[in-house]
Parts: structure tokens; C-alpha cells; sequence
């Protein structure tokens, strides 16, 4: 067969699993949020990284970056990474409790304090850090919930009334700040 015909069912087969890939995640998606996933269909804005698939498109401090999302958790009086991972999620929304569930495998004990940058922000980890059907589990949160201008020199974190933040459809939730600015979520 001329090379030229390989190449093209060369790129052909690998056109074809990319759109299989693309599919899967779909209904995986579908699946997470508690969609139909066998009517769940790419968006016409997925793609596929034919050199590195398993990363993936990212707003990062340079603009938009083809990558991973690194996560560490460190001690706070060694500073010791007590866990670290690295996902393919492009935000830090739904890594809070996965990296507390990875500080007790790498390291053997449950944090008692968390304190987390305004990416870890959502009603879900904050609820999560309660455990209310545990008490026992429960995990003290000090996370920001707003990003700081260089330019301000108030804190980075704006309290928010109860009602405001059941308006949003949040939970009654109480917001003090520590000396350092960060807010300190706890339940009312």
C-alpha cells in the first residue's frame, strides 16, 4: 500500500478513537451529574490531545495551558507535603475531600484544620468539612471565599449576610475572617 494511503488510515483510526474518547467522557460526565449518559454527546468545544490525552485544556497564570492540576497538602509547623496528586479536573472544586481522604492514606491521620485558597470554595466542601453524620470527623475549614486585588489592602474576603447566602441558594452558614484574612466558614 503507497505510504501516503497508510498515513491516511493511520489518522483515520486515530481520529476515530478520539472521538471514542470523547464520547466515554460525555457519558461519564452525564453519569456523574445524574444525567441519561446513553443520550450524553460531546459538546462541540471537547477536544482530544492526540500527543498527551490524559491532560487537558486549562486556564492557568499564563492564559490557557494544555495540562494537569497539581494538588499538595502541606503541615503547616514542618511544612511537610503530607499528601500530593496530580488530576486531570480542570478547577479545585471537587478536590477538597479527595485530598483529605489522600492526607489520611500518605500520612495515617485525619486533618483537624483545612485551610484552603477561594478555588476549594462551594457549598459541597463546606458542608463536607462538617460531617454532621459524624461529629467525630469533623474538620475545622478556613477557606477564602473571594480573590484579593493587589491593590486593595482590605481583607480578600467579604462577609456575607445568612440571608444573602441562602438567596444565592447556599446554606445559613456563619463568616468570620482569621488575622490572616481568610475566612472561617462554620455552621450558624
Amino acid at each position: 500500500m503507497p505510504e501516503e494511503l497508510r498515513r491516511r488510515e493511520t489518522r483515520l483510526a486515530k481520529i476515530k478513537e478520539a472521538k471514542k474518547v470523547l464520547e466515554q467522557r460525555a457519558r461519564d460526565k452525564a453519569a456523574a451529574e445524574g444525567k441519561s449518559a446513553a443520550e450524553a454527546k460531546p459538546e462541540d468545544k471537547d477536544q482530544y490531545n492526540f500527543t498527551d490525552p490524559e491532560s487537558r485544556i486549562m486556564k492557568g497564570a499564563d492564559g490557557i495551558v494544555q495540562g494537569y492540576n497539581a494538588q499538595a497538602a502541606v503541615e503547616p509547623t514542618l511544612l511537610l507535603i503530607v499528601a500530593q496528586a496530580v488530576t486531570e479536573a480542570a478547577n479545585d472544586k471537587k478536590q477538597l475531600m479527595p485530598m483529605v481522604e489522600l492526607i489520611e492514606q500518605q500520612s495515617g491521620q485525619r486533618p483537624e484544620a483545612i485551610l484552603a485558597d477561594n478555588g476549594y470554595c462551594s457549598e459541597e466542601n463546606l458542608g463536607s468539612l462538617e460531617s454532621a453524620d459524624q461529629p467525630e470527623r469533623k474538620i475545622e475549614g478556613f477557606v477564602a471565599t473571594g480573590k484579593q486585588k493587589p491593590w486593595r489592602t482590605s481583607t480578600p474576603c467579604e462577609a456575607r449576610s445568612a440571608a444573602e447566602r441562602r438567596d444565592e441558594g447556599g446554606t445559613d452558614e456563619a463568616e468570620a475572617k482569621d488575622q490572616s484574612g481568610q475566612s472561617r466558614i462554620r455552621s450558624a
